[in-house]
C-alpha cells in the first residue's frame, strides 16, 4: 500500500498519534548504517540475509537505536491503538468479512508468553506482539471475556528494559490478569476452583497436571461419551496401577472459554507426574492389546478434539 496511503488512511479515521515512518527494511537498514555509513547502499534482501550487526560495538548501537524515536518503525499511543482495536471489534474499519479476518489473523498469533501467559485457558484472546529484545516487548489485543464485561481491550508498551526480559513478559500476563479479574464476569478463581474440588478425595496430592481440550464443532456430545466409553477406562486400569491418585473431568458452560473440557489428574509427586504418560499408554495397551484397534481409537479420537493446552499447578493447602 505505502506509507503515504497509510498514514492518509489513518488521518481520515481521526488518528493523529499513530504514523508508520518507515518500512521494516529501512529500519533494520539503519542499524548497518550505524555500524558504517557505505552499509545504506544495502539492499533489504542483503539486509534480510544479514541479520544484525554482531561486532563489539553493536549491544551498545542497538541500544541507542531503540530509544531513538527517531528511528522507530512508526509510533502510536496506547490509547489510540486500543480505539484501533475497539473500532475493529465493532466492525466500524471495514466489512463484516474483512473484519471476521482481521479477528482470526488476531487469534492466531503464536506467541504467547505476555498479555495471554495466565489468562489464555479462561479466555480467547486475539492480539499482537512488537518486540526490540531485551530492550522491548509490546503487547496489544483483545480479550474475549465472557458477559457482563464482553471484549476487554488491552495495550502495553515497554521500552529500555534493564532487568531480565522473562520478567517483563511476566508483568504483562500479570497485568492481563489482574484486568481479567477485575472486569469479566467469570470467578477470578474459576480453574483452581476446579482444581480444588477434583482434590476432595486426594488429600495427599501435592501436583496436578491439568488438560484442556477443545470439542471440534458439533463434537461435544460425541467427545463426552468418548470420555466415559474409552478414556475413562484406561484412566482407571492405570489408576489402579498405581499411576495417579484421582482423575476428575470439567466441561465448560461459557463458550468463550478457548476449551471445551479439563481434565484434572491428582498425583502424589514428581515421579507420578514424570511417569503419568507412559502410564495411560501402557494401561490402554493392557486394556485393548490390538496395536490396530488402538491405533483406530487414537485416529478416532483426533476427530472429536484438539488440545489446546495443558499445565502442571504445585498444590498450596
Amino acid at each position: 500500500m505505502g506509507l503515504a496511503r497509510v498514514n492518509h488512511l489513518l488521518d481520515s479515521l481521526g488518528y493523529r498519534e499513530t504514523r508508520l515512518r518507515t518500512t521494516v527494511g529501512q529500519a533494520f537498514r539503519g542499524l548497518w548504517e550505524l555500524a558504517d555509513p557505505k552499509n545504506a547502499a544495502m539492499t533489504d534482501r542483503e539486509v534480510f540475509e544479514r541479520g544484525s550487526p554482531s561486532d563489539s560495538g553493536a549491544a551498545r548501537r542497538n541500544h541507542d537505536f531503540v530509544l531513538d524515536s527517531a528511528k522507530w518503525l512508526g509510533r502510536t499511543t496506547a490509547r489510540e491503538i486500543a480505539h484501533l482495536l475497539e473500532q475493529l471489534e465493532l466492525g466500524q474499519l471495514a466489512s463484516a468479512k474483512s473484519t471476521t479476518e482481521m479477528r482470526r489473523i488476531l487469534r492466531q498469533q503464536v506467541y504467547t508468553s505476555r498479555l495471554p501467559q495466565r489468562v489464555r485457558f479462561r479466555v480467547g484472546m486475539g492480539h499482537k506482539t512488537g518486540d526490540w529484545p531485551p530492550l522491548l516487548g509490546n503487547d496489544v489485543g483483545i480479550m474475549y471475556a465472557p458477559p457482563p464485561s464482553g471484549p476487554i481491550v488491552m495495550a502495553v508498551f515497554t521500552n529500555d528494559n534493564t532487568g531480565s526480559f522473562f520478567d517483563l513478559e511476566a508483568t504483562e500476563g500479570r497485568v492481563a490478569e489482574d484486568v481479567l479479574n477485575a472486569w469479566s464476569g467469570l470467578p477470578a478463581a474459576a480453574i483452581a476452583t476446579s482444581v480444588r474440588a477434583a482434590l476432595a478425595t486426594s488429600p495427599d496430592a501435592a501436583l496436578a497436571q491439568v488438560y484442556f481440550w477443545r470439542a471440534r464443532p458439533g463434537k461435544v456430545e460425541e467427545y463426552t461419551r468418548y470420555i466415559r466409553d474409552v478414556a475413562e477406562p484406561i484412566d482407571h486400569e492405570a489408576q489402579r496401577a498405581g499411576a495417579f491418585l484421582s482423575v476428575t473431568t470439567f466441561m465448560a458452560n461459557d463458550s468463550t472459554l478457548p476449551w471445551t473440557h479439563m481434565r484434572v489428574f491428582t498425583l502424589r509427586d514428581s515421579t507420578q507426574l514424570h511417569g503419568l504418560s507412559d502410564a495411560l499408554t501402557a494401561a490402554g495397551a493392557r486394556l485393548q492389546p490390538d496395536s490396530v484397534k488402538r491405533r483406530q481409537q487414537g485416529e478416532y479420537s483426533a476427530t472429536l478434539r484438539d488440545r489446546v493446552g495443558a499445565s502442571v499447578m504445585q498444590i498450596v493447602r
